[in-house]
């Protein structure tokens, strides 16, 4: 039974191992890549700063009804686990209509379907045992969530859009469901950064995802950068910790094997 336990920490070990080095080759192309221009794309990895822009008509978002470029739409269910709990998608929602980004040099197309958005958020939760706090970093009113806890349900909106739209329910069949919902909207002129990959799609360049994964954020350069960097962090003390984990198992086993033998 120990060996197998053994063999189970090294198979997370090599599972925690592959996901750090990802996390740290992505830190580093991060670092590595400066930049452009939007005139002066290439086809690779890439970083642009530049304003959302988009000719198609705006998008009301499923919440607040607001318009925009883009929308995301996302409720999380809590699970409580043996010693700390989770959070875990139940319903996301985002739109997948193509933007631009433009600067003074020129604009690309962005495709957001393949990205992962980092949008500054102004937050307000519903009071209840597990949180009741409200941030407010100062920015326009484009992300909103609400939190319903122990015995506390959602707004009677949220819970209509919930039924009518997506099929789904703030209550279970032992009361309510633990929910986080937030809501984020891109609107035109909003100003971020780009990290990508630049291709050429139809005789144009299109950035997405590749060797630097699409991530599109309001935190600026640095915000994105440190996210991964903690990333590779945490999966090195996690590889770490886990052959510590394994190798000490291991000694004990031939110990005992050693003691039985003899």
């Amino acid at each position: 039974m120990g060996g197998i336990g053994a063999l189970v920490c090294l198979a997370l070990a090599s599972w925690s191992h592959f996901h750090f080095k990802k996390a740290d080759r992505i830190h580093k192309l991060m670092s590595d890549t400066k930049t452009t221009p939007i005139g002066s794309l290439k086809p690779g990895p890439v970083e642009i700063k530049g304003k959302v822009n988009s000719t198609l008509p705006p998008i009301p978002s499923p919440w607040t009804q607001k318009h925009g470029v883009f929308y995301q739409f996302l409720v999380q269910e809590y699970h409580q686990g043996e010693h700390s709990g989770r959070w875990f998608d139940y319903i996301n929602d985002r739109s997948d209509d193509p933007f631009l980004i433009e600067d003074e040099t020129g604009s690309v197309e962005i495709s957001p379907g393949e990205a992962q958005f980092q949008i500054k958020t102004e937050r307000s939760t519903a009071s209840g045992s597990i949180m009741d706090e409200t941030e407010n970093t100062g920015e326009q009113d484009r992300t909103i969530s609400n939190s319903s806890w122990d015995g506390v349900d959602a707004p009677e909106d949220l819970r209509t859009l919930l039924k009518t739209r997506y099929g789904k329910d703030t209550r279970g069949l032992l009361g309510n469901i633990t929910l986080k919902y937030t809501e984020s909207i891109l609107q035109n002129g909003d100003e971020v950064y780009v990290f990508g990959e630049v291709r050429q799609e139809k005789g144009k360049f299109v950035i997405g995802t590749g060797q630097m994964p699409l991530i599109i954020s309001e935190n600026g350069e640095s915000g994105v950068e440190e996210e991964y960097e903690q990333k590779a962090s945490d999966g090195k003390s996690a590889v770490k910790s886990l052959l510590i984990f394994a190798g000490v198992l291991g000694i004990i086993l031939f110990l005992i094997g050693v003691f039985v033998s003899s």
